[in-house]
């Protein structure tokens, strides 16, 4: 029976595989393929009836009228048949007028299989020389931070000027044109750029083995040609190979693993997502760097975190959420459970939504017909589950209750001090998290001003709807989120207490400002006592 069940399992595995080699394929063909101006057209209009339908703070920061005007605008400037590439720099902008960061156009790029990529060694190099750099952009120019790549010609402190010949200036102001904050923020698009430019010029180029770039370091400009992959000691068969490994390396390997699923861990940047550690000798002092609401097993870190700080009798606790994007609002709800300055607290209040429809929908229609075949056994229970949750007021307005009113803090609640540090690149759920904690007055804040608003965001639920003619993929989230606290001040982030913004000679260093204040400050304090 198990030899049966297994090979079923290999076959339907195989069918996959090869589906999504001929999907990858048609893909890739579908890109090159001339769009008629009456279907982008068609693009633009369905769009428009998307967000209409689906966006529940459509006009949170722009008029019906003005985006209505807005819409029209970009069909009229559509005269001419264009790729899908093409298209996406016409759509991603128009989505900006809305503000709301989570709703955005995915860029169309080329596609590979596994196979290709395993060949190509992406995994290793990546899809272009710019693969393990690290980029900081200040009054409007971009300079390398951080090059780990095999390749150290060019130094950190360098500005980049030029990359395929095309200014860096005029790469920066096309990409910013695609993204937006929350509200009027201005923070966070060049914080993003900055973290994400080898994501940028990988979707707009594609893959590059080389690319020639120019580059200003100590006021020498130099042009270099920069390689993907070092063809002094690279080759398909080193990293397809397998080594044979000691049990001691077995037992290492399989320990780091093991590591990496409970703090999480991003390959690109080689970080893990949560990291502990303790400031001085009486480890009197905390400080918890979180990447990301998104890897590792959250429930399980924060109890043994707070149980130690606990145990430690810790008085001071140093949250770092610079350049955190976001991820799971169940994680920011643990977390401030072990923050919160009461018994009972309360985290969000009911998110609002188009109508019921707006929930069930969206997630059925958007996935692939093979996945609900798979998942069809799981849809009653999950939507009965989002049902209970919903809640309609008087006037027929429809809300989403995703945690509690009132609930209990955790055992092992955290009472002492806590300071939070924020950037433009602290976004979504981290914002959500800081609102709260900001709202409580429960954090004193350093750093600059957050990406993302303090009184809430369009996210939760957010289905990929893909344009018909063109193939973008466009992402909305279905659910206003409100934190428990809002401030009068329309369209801004978390402002900190104390604002602090590194110099780039601070970003070339690896000194760090914002957390220097915050632990002279927490020195201070112990020398008054």
């Amino acid at each position: 029976m198990m030899k049966s069940t297994s090979y079923h399992i290999l076959v339907l595995l195989s069918f996959l595989l090869l589906g999504s080699c001929v999907s990858v394929k048609q893909y890739n063909q579908m890109l090159d393929k001339q769009i008629s101006v009456k279907n982008l057209h068609a693009d633009v209009d369905y769009l428009h009836k998307i967000l209409e339908l689906y966006h529940p703070r459509l006009y949170w920061y722009i008029s019906k009228q003005a985006l209505d005007s807005k819409f029209d605008s970009v069909k009229a400037d559509i005269t001419q048949p264009m790729v899908s590439a093409d298209f996406y720099y016409k759509i991603a902008p128009l989505l900006t007028n809305i503000r709301q960061g989570h709703t955005r156009a995915v860029q169309p790029s080329w596609r590979y299989s596994v196979k290709e990529r395993k060949t190509l060694a992406v995994k290793a190099f990546g899809f272009n020389p710019f693969y393990k750099y690290e980029f900081y952009i200040d009054s409007g120019k971009l300079y390398v931070i951080d090059n780990k790549s095999w390749d150290k010609r060019i130094k950190s402190g360098s500005e980049l000027i030029e990359v395929n010949h095309i200014k860096t200036s005029v790469l920066l102001d096309k990409y910013r044109h695609t993204l937006t904050s929350d509200g009027y923020i201005q923070t966070f698009p060049d914080r993003y750029i900055a973290k994400n430019f080898y994501s940028f010029l990988s979707k707009d180029f594609g893959l590059k083995d080389s690319m020639v770039c120019e580059a200003l370091y100590a006021d020498t400009l130099k042009t270099f040609m920069l390689y993907r992959r070092n063809s002094a000691i690279d080759s398909v068969q080193t990293y397809d190979r397998k080594v044979k490994l000691t049990l001691a390396q077995k037992d290492s390997i399989r320990e780091e693993n093991k590591k990496r699923r409970y703090l999480g861990f991003d390959r690109l940047t080689n970080r893990y997502s949560k990291n502990l550690t303790f400031y001085g000798t009486d480890s009197s002092t905390a400080i918890l760097k979180i990447n990301d609401f998104v890897g590792g097993k959250y429930t399980k870190f924060y109890k043994d975190t707070f149980k130690k700080l606990d145990a430690l009798k810790v008085k001071n606790l140093v949250i770092d959420l610079r350049d955190n994007l976001g991820g799971r609002l169940s994680e920011i709800n643990r977390l401030y459970s072990y923050l919160a300055d009461s018994t009972y607290y309360s985290f969000d209040r009911s998110s609002e939504i188009t109508s019921p429809n707006v929930i069930f929908q969206p997630i059925l229609k958007t996935r692939p017909q093979w996945m609900h075949s798979l998942l069809w056994p799981f849809y009653p229970s999950s939507l009965l589950a989002m049902a209970s949750k919903l809640e309609r007021d008087n006037e027929g307005n429809y809300y989403m209750l995703l945690f509690p009113k009132k609930q209990k803090a955790a055992t092992h609640k955290f009472n002492g001090n806590v300071y939070v540090l924020i950037n433009g690149g602290s976004f979504s759920a981290s914002c959500i998290l800081s609102s709260n904690l900001k709202g409580a007055k429960r954090a004193f804040f350093v750093g600059e001003e957050t990406g993302g608003a303090y009184s809430g965001t369009v996210a939760g639920y957010m289905p990929m709807f893909k344009l018909p003619h063109s193939k973008i993929d466009v992402r909305m989230g279905l659910l206003a989120l409100h934190p428990a606290y809002e401030q009068a001040l329309k369209g801004r982030g978390i402002i900190p207490d104390v604002v602090i913004i590194p110099t780039l000679a601070d970003k070339i260093n690896h000194t760090d400002p914002e957390m220097k204040y915050v632990l002279d400050k927490i020195n201070l304090k112990n020398n008054d006592k």
